[in-house]
């Protein structure tokens, strides 16, 4: 009876862990400053020219990052999503970003209240294997400050490129030069400690 019990709690343990990982995958790319992932609710400010790229897209799809650099005026991008794919050369993509977002996601980052974007480009090369891919390391290039950096890919449809998916803003970078590095992740025995103490918690769970 009590291995039944023990066995019964192990298979929720897993079936939590599956759950977890199965929603993990289910995310658009990311585009972050630390290697374990994205862990903001806004873009994410950083002074590295260090970024890891990672998520779930379709084998083989081109990626790019874009650049939006603010300006003080109205002379760049300052419109709708369409707007913006079309400033990159593309036929289409999803409905974000808008530029009133973006300007806010400036103003966290930056204190900065741009009046419109000058967007450029970088490609980054072929997406991993499908359908979760492990952190790329990149290298960013040198930009202005408060350069906010979106990852995207494109998908090819007759003689028409689009851009397919797009990170969002808490997958997303502001470039802001002396910004202290990420504070290093703990040691994964860390992790392994906490998922045996929850299994030791439902088990116990289990018994009683």
């Amino acid at each position: 009876m009590m291995m039944k019990k023990y066995v019964l709690g192990s298979a929720l343990v897993v079936a939590f862990c599956c759950a977890f990982t199965g929603a993990v995958k289910a995310d658009p790319i990311h585009l972050c400053n630390v290697s374990t992932g994205c862990s903001s609710s806004n873009v994410i400010v950083t002074g590295s020219s260090t970024a890891y790229l990672g998520g779930a897209a379709e084998a083989g799809q081109s990626v790019f990052l874009a650049f939006l650099q603010p300006l003080t005026g109205t002379t760049g991008w300052h419109g709708s999503s369409s707007q913006f794919w079309t400033a990159l050369g593309l036929a289409g993509g999803p409905s974000q970003p808008d530029f009133s977002p973006a300007q806010s996601q400036e103003q966290i980052a930056t204190g900065l209240l741009p009046g419109s974007f000058h967007i450029s480009y970088m490609a980054i090369g072929p997406w991993g294997t499908a359908p979760s891919y492990n952190p790329e390391t990149i290298t960013l290039p040198s930009e202005p400050n408060g350069t906010l950096v979106l990852a995207f890919t494109e998908t090819v449809s007759g003689s028409s490129t689009s851009a397919d998916l797009v990170t969002p803003w808490s997958s997303s970078l502001a470039l802001v030069p002396g910004t202290p590095p990420p504070p290093t992740p703990e040691p994964s025995t860390i992790v392994l400690f906490g998922a045996v103490l929850l299994g030791a918690l439902v088990v116990k769970r289990v018994k009683a």
